[in-house]
């Protein structure tokens, strides 16, 4: 079979095994990406770390958008193209790849999200002031040609519904415009849950350290893609981080160790976090490994969850009060895990008596709910999703 990737992601080898290719290498089927991110993302500065080399993978760069119609051929050959680069349906930045999808004739897969709590219908749940806040917010960012693109049925401008679509967890079954009733379901778990189960019966045990699971949040290349600036002031955030880092060492023992974001580049800001160690990938086996997990509103939260390790959520006024959407998620995210708020703007008034308990209970109802899908068979992420497309490929031949 021949697998055609839209991809915006760097292809290093994490991404590669992340998001399918190896997989699908390993499976025998010929693979071809087209990495669009400079076309989808023109502001991003994403670091392309560790590029991977393999002869089998036919790589092409798509720039611009008059690039990607060159690729007419590269679709038309294509038995199944992966649509990665989207996650919530029909937008301005998936039209052009539908398009040309929709005028070879091809299927394709697209792959519905891994949230954390309150990611989806935040707008509508907030109280009428932070609303009004966040709408003028919006309404300065808004694209009218993406809100428009949204909103038409994709029939209407000639786009299939997708052949297959991938559901990690129940909470990923969001509405998405480019599923339609012949769209074929495949539930399964998330990427991060996956490892987790691949790995649980051989992870370290933990030893006297906590773990930070950073985030980059002052210098993510996500804050370059409107361009937008930055919410968060480097100085002061870095600075509260600090002072916890330290209380946690001095009154609970556990060295605290950072488990760096895989965007992130730390020799562009050296001495961030002190002297500590800062580790680029094996998330997991720090989590693992600690007996205390630190960390923002992400998917990495889920880690813990896997692990079942004490969580403890860190805020600021900056990240919390700078977007009303996102405080709704961290309120909603705190009282679904029982897991208070602490806020780094004054370390020192954080209460540390009781972090190092957590809520069995609701580590179990958030694993069921954004972890693994009831209807999970079991199987492998990318087994599961290789065996439902040749399936599925098969059938159509």
């Amino acid at each position: 079979m021949r697998f055609l990737f839209l991809m915006k992601w760097p292809l290093n080898q994490r991404n590669v095994e992340r998001f399918g290719l190896q997989a699908m290498l390993d499976r025998g089927h010929q693979v071809t990406v087209l990495d669009m991110m400079r076309a989808c993302h023109p502001n991003a500065r994403y670091h392309h770390l560790d590029p991977v080399k393999d002869p089998r993978l036919e790589v092409r760069r798509i720039d611009t958008w008059s690039q990607l119609t060159a690729e007419a051929a590269t679709f038309a050959q294509a038995d199944m193209i992966m649509l990665m680069i989207q996650s919530y349906g029909l937008s301005e930045i998936t039209l052009p790849s539908l398009r040309m999808i929709a005028a070879a004739g091809r299927p394709y897969t697209i792959f519905m999200p891994t949230l954390v709590p309150g990611e989806v219908g935040a707008f509508e749940e907030l109280p009428l002031r932070r609303k009004l806040r966040e709408f003028g917010s919006r309404l300065k960012k808004a694209s009218f040609r993406n809100s428009l693109v949204h909103r038409l049925p994709p029939k209407w401008l000639g786009i299939p519904p997708a052949a297959l679509a991938v559901y990690p967890a129940r909470a990923s079954e969001i509405p998405n415009n480019l599923i339609g009733p012949q769209t074929q379901a495949i539930h399964t778990h998330s990427w991060d849950y996956d490892q987790f189960l691949a790995r649980r019966d051989s992870l370290p045990e933990a030893v006297g350290q906590a773990v930070f699971i950073d985030q980059y949040l002052p210098f993510h290349p996500d804050f370059r893609l409107a361009p937008l600036k930055t919410p968060i002031e480097p100085n002061r955030y870095y600075g509260g981080l600090r002072a916890l880092f330290d209380r946690i060492e001095r009154e609970l023992g556990l060295e605290v160790v950072i488990a760096a974001h895989p965007q992130s580049d730390y020799s562009l800001h050296p001495g961030v976090f002190g002297d500590r160690r800062i580790q680029r990938g094996g998330t997991l086996d720090q989590v693992a490994a600690s007996k205390l997990v630190l960390g923002h509103l992400s998917v990495g939260i889920g880690f813990a969850v896997m692990c079942r390790k004490p969580l403890m959520f860190i805020i600021s006024s900056d990240l919390y009060e700078g977007n009303p959407s996102f405080a709704h998620s961290y309120d909603v995210c705190s009282s679904l895990l029982n897991s208070p708020l602490h806020r780094i703007d004054d370390p020192g008034q954080i209460d540390l008596g009781r972090v190092l308990e957590f809520d069995a209970s609701r580590f179990q109802a958030y694993t069921e709910d954004y972890l693994a899908h009831p209807l999970d068979g079991g199987e492998r992420y990318w087994d599961a999703i290789g065996t439902a497309i040749e399936n599925f490929v098969a059938k159509a031949a």
